[in-house]
């Protein structure tokens, strides 16, 4: 199975790191956002499993209002096929 690393960002900030197996790394919990809990203390199952959880959570109940910066690039980029 691929590992993937997904970012989070506070601006040009990074905040924090989560990997697809529920490993992360917190840089800065101050600006993490309010509704993401992340544990990068522990590595048992049950942290790695929430950790995941709580992130495909918090991304799947967040709006993206489309007056952002990029919002429109992102849900191009996301919904429409690339063509070669």
């Amino acid at each position: 199975m691929k590992k993937s690393r997904y970012e989070i960002m506070h601006g040009e900030r990074k905040v924090a790191w989560v990997d697809t197996q529920g490993h992360c790394r917190i840089y800065d919990k101050s600006f993490l956002p309010y509704h993401l809990y992340l544990d990068d203390m522990d590595s048992d199952i049950d942290t790695l499993v929430n950790n995941i959880t709580n992130f495909y959570y918090w991304c799947a109940t967040r709006v993206l209002t489309l007056d952002r910066q990029y919002a429109k690039e992102i849900l191009i980029r996301h919904f429409m096929p690339m063509t070669p």
